[in-house]
């Protein structure tokens, strides 16, 4: 044993020589572990070690990450802190994995439903690359030349393998090379120096290896055949390469022996004439799936195609082409090439995966498996781009991004919610504990109780925009109820329902869904009017979306929808082919989740700013020591101690004559119909000593969002002050007119090639003209042009006041 890895280390040594990176090393996977062997040491070293058997790797040298995969799910390793790895997707069957060391990207092949998929190193940006018509079954990537390589093999017929490539955005699709005896099952080596793609076939108890050039000029070669027994797995070196085989981890080095000539569509290629010298380095890796070489070559490790190229969502490069764009999930690039359209899509749940399908069901994918899981309840937050689940198993909420659920995290522990739910204007999460109906932050932190003794509470949903919860009850009472968002006013909607679960409320319609366990789908307003039944045969799940109902039907595999007012029922996607029992829907689609005034903006609450029935009336909640939301009493008594507010009035557009401000109201007492602002001006660019800064007062209604202030100088500068005994804390903000004043020497003379022209500033019919003539200069000489609507550019010459 001794031996053998001192003769693997010599040649590691010959491999490198002086001229390799500070970490030479090799890497080989073997059944559920990862191995490094370094020159500096005899032994290996575990850097991996998995549950399962691990199927595909490869190394981002640069970053120092292993991105490593088992058969349904692709992990990150940090070479630096082996304990920190972290789950970036889950998939179908994974045949094959390649690193993009350039642009930071992972490509791997889910032979489950024959495709190439793309992520970032982190598991967000994930997108499907090609669909095949056949299995792939090994992958490589050549980033400096912007093209994937992979083996594609036929189940029927001749049972014809290619090799094909196509560019990084999954388009220009082309066979490289194509044979029937191919080996199914042969890795795929790559050297991007030379552009060869190195294989195997099987001709009879042979194994012969071939490289194909990829560059300018197309050509295959067998380089040679032995009777041996087939390859696991093949890596490149400078002169050779390894494989591994049952025989063991065998070295092949080429030594040169003369030259030969090619002829290949009319052209010569000389070549070199070598001799294959091959040895058994360990016995013991007989069972090597794969092998990488750090520290051979130094590829380039910047993106530079996509640094100054736009892109709304992602660039993706396209080696010594232009780089395109490329949009998220559910979206359409439009025909400007850069900007993105939304489509919307499906996530869903079946008990222990999300999975995601496009509105019109032609793309599916698995986003996250975990058979320990239990997924009981879930929500979006459709503009953060985040999912919440509860998971009864590990008893737990967790949070994640919609697109990697594999990178979640625990937000509320120790807890079994059969309800959850996401505010999307305020940002809070509630659910169900017990006879308890819970809400805290988005990341979990202030929770407290706002409604108490609830009857066995199921599922729940929120209606932000007209401020209510809603949620079913499951014991003895068995109704549907309502509350505000801060608990008070619990109202009964509906009784007699056989628990309702996939509750769902359109903001819009103000109307309530839901199925009972029967799988009826039922309906009501909020103002407690009668209950309608929607006969479109038992569901599962059910989602409203542009004015459809969509659900999910008992007895098919398949998303149906219905206008509203309609009974007839149309197949929306089916599922048939994706093999996929859905459990719990939601819409990934921005108008589903409108947007509303927050009254909580810039709160200065201790606790929990939550919306209560009043539309401008917030109520802020801490936790008494039982963890019910309570007034916080102390709130008020220090707010007039509190620092100055950041911004409790916010300028929206201001003019030279005028600002257009809006309010959140978070402090006002609300027990006044209207509230004066205080404004005084506090310096100015005009010549205004003669005039005194007198104070305005300007009175805004209560119930008014944005006021306009008008009849102000331009570039001024004014404070603006709100009494205490409306804010109870006395507030001030310092506004500008435009243009801003300009904290810097003025000019008096302005020269221009060929012209002197002096300027003068003036205080009566202020006109700022941009862009204009003047502007690069403007901006070059930070001199600020007050030009009089008389004078607009109508001479060369106008007058300028003295220095300021």
């Amino acid at each position: 044993m001794i031996t053998t890895r001192l003769l693997l280390l010599a040649i590691l040594c010959l491999l490198y020589g002086g001229g390799g990176k500070n970490t030479e090393a090799m890497y080989v996977s073997i059944t559920n572990e990862i191995l490094e062997l370094v020159k500096s040491s005899s032994s290996p070293v575990v850097v991996v070690s998995s549950d399962h058997p691990i199927v595909a790797f490869d190394i981002h040298q640069f970053w120092r990450q292993i991105i490593w995969a088992t058969d349904y799910h692709i992990y990150r390793t940090p070479l630096y802190d082996l304990q920190s790895t972290t789950e970036i997707a889950a998939t179908g069957k994974i045949g094959g994995l390649a690193v993009d060391w350039v642009h930071h990207h992972v490509y791997w092949s889910d032979t489950t439903i024959s495709r190439l998929e793309a992520s970032r190193l982190d598991g967000t940006a994930r997108r499907i690359v090609y669909k095949a018509e056949w299995p792939v079954s090994s992958l490589v990537v050549d980033p400096e030349l912007g093209k994937l390589f992979w083996l594609e093999s036929s189940q029927v017929g001749s049972r014809m393998k290619r090799i094909k490539t196509c560019n990084l955005y999954g388009s220009d699709i082309k066979t490289i090379y194509a044979d029937s005896h191919i080996y199914e099952f042969s890795p795929l080596a790559i050297n991007v120096i030379k552009k060869n793609v190195n294989f195997y076939k099987i001709n009879g108890n042979f194994s012969e290896q071939w490289e194909v050039n990829y560059g300018e000029i197309k050509y295959a070669v067998k380089l040679f055949e032995k009777e041996e027994p087939v390859p696991r797995s093949l890596e490149l070196k400078t002169n050779g390469f390894f494989y591994s085989n049952s025989d063991g981890l065998i070295s092949g080095t080429w030594k040169s022996n003369g030259s030969y000539t090619i002829i290949y569509d009319s052209m010569n290629r000389s070549l070199s004439r070598t001799t294959l010298l091959c040895n058994i380095v360990d016995k013991d890796l007989s069972e090597a799936t794969q092998i990488r070489l750090v520290g051979k070559t130094k590829p380039r490790w910047q993106d530079q195609e996509c640094r100054f190229h736009v892109c709304q969502h992602e660039c993706v490069p396209l080696g010594k082409d232009r780089p395109t764009c490329a949009c998220g999930y559910g979206y359409t690039l439009m025909d400007d090439k850069k900007s993105c359209s939304e489509n919307g899509y499906v996530l869903y749940t079946t008990g222990n995966t999300f999975g995601r399908l496009t509105l019109d069901g032609d793309e599916h994918t698995i986003l996250y498996n975990d058979s320990s899981s239990k997924i009981q309840a879930f929500d979006v937050h459709v503009k953060s781009g985040y999912v919440y689940w509860s998971d009864l198993h590990s008893s737990a909420i967790y949070r994640a991004p919609a697109g990697a659920p594999t990178r979640k995290h625990v937000v509320v522990p120790d807890v079994s919610a059969y309800g959850v739910t996401v505010d999307w204007v305020y940002d809070h999460l509630y659910w169900s504990d017990h006879s308890r109906i819970m809400v805290a932050k988005l990341d979990g932190t202030s929770p407290m109780a706002i409604i108490e003794d609830v009857d066995a509470p199921a599922d729940m949903v929120v209606d932000p925009i007209n401020r209510y919860i809603f949620w079913a009850e499951c014991g003895h009472s068995l109704s549907l109820r309502r509350a505000s968002l801060s608990g008070d006013n619990v109202t009964e909607l509906v009784s007699q329902v056989t628990c309702g679960v996939s509750l769902l409320a359109d903001p819009n319609d103000r109307t309530l869904y839901w199925l009972d366990w029967a799988g009826d789908v039922f309906s009501c307003d909020y103002d407690e009017s009668q209950v309608t039944r929607h006969y479109v045969g038992m569901a599962r799940a059910l989602v409203v979306l542009e004015q459809r109902l969509l659900w999910v039907p008992w007895e098919h595999e398949a998303i149906r929808y219905t206008s509203n007012g309609d009974t007839d029922y149309h197949t929306h996607i089916d599922l048939t082919s994706h093999n996929v029992k859905l459990t719990s829907i939601k819409a990934m689609y921005s108008p589903i989740q409108p947007t509303a005034p927050n009254i909580c903006d810039d709160s200065d609450c201790p606790g929990l700013c939550l919306p209560s029935r009043e539309p401008t009336v917030p109520f802020c909640a801490c936790a008494n020591e039982n963890e019910k939301a309570v007034f916080c009493t102390h709130y008020f008594n220090t707010t007039s101690k509190a620092a100055q507010r950041k911004s409790w009035l916010e300028v929206v557009d201001t003019s030279p004559f005028s600002i257009i401000l809006k309010r959140s109201g978070t402090l006002l007492t609300h027990a006044f119909r209207e509230f004066s602002v205080n404004i005084t001006e506090v310096d100015s660019l005009l010549d205004r000593q003669s005039v005194p800064k007198i104070p305005r007062i300007f009175h805004v209604d209560n119930e008014t969002l944005t006021f306009f202030i008008g009849g102000l100088n331009p570039a001024t500068s004014y404070s603006l002050t709100v009494p205490n005994r409306v804010t109870r804390a006395a507030f001030s903000l310092v506004v500008h007119t435009a243009p801003p004043p300009l904290a810097v020497t003025r000019l008096p003379i302005v020269t221009v090639p060929g012209v002197a022209a002096p300027l003068r500033w003036h205080y009566q019919n202020i006109h700022y003209a941009s862009p204009n003539a003047w502007e690069n200069l403007v901006t070059r000489e930070y001199l600020l042009l007050l030009i009089s609507e008389n004078e607009y550019f109508q001479s060369n010459v106008i007058s300028i006041k003295q220095p300021i």
